[in-house]
């Protein structure tokens, strides 16, 4: 499909003068790395964001399958995140009744 960090560039150029942006690729697009499943993608992002001492997070902008890879993060975070952005097909394929409690979930927290 060809969606790997680089296509998120335009919009990091647009945001880097004002934040520090961090923009994970799913190890299914990276060379060499083996894809474990959707709980080891989070882990590996909790760790880095541990490791660079980060605990908040100001936006999150997902899109494909990175929403699927987001979703999990923010149900599974101890992380503040303040603002989500999500673009992505899936969101054609889920009920109106999920996508309404998943926008409840979130803006509750």
């Amino acid at each position: 499909m060809g969606v790997t960090g680089d296509s998120s560039m335009p919009v990091a150029s647009c945001l880097k003068d004002k934040f520090y942006c961090i923009m994970p690729t799913s190890t299914v697009y990276c060379d060499g790395q083996k894809y474990l499943g959707k709980t080891d993608e989070i882990q590996q992002i909790m760790n880095f964001l541990k490791e660079q001492g980060i605990c908040e997070i100001e936006l999150i902008v997902a899109s494909s399958i990175g929403v699927d890879l987001a979703l999990a993060f923010l149900a599974n975070t101890k992380i503040t995140v303040k603002h989500a952005f999500f673009d992505g097909g899936q969101f054609a394929q889920i009920g109106k009744t999920m996508r309404g409690s998943w926008f409840l979930f979130y803006i509750w927290q």
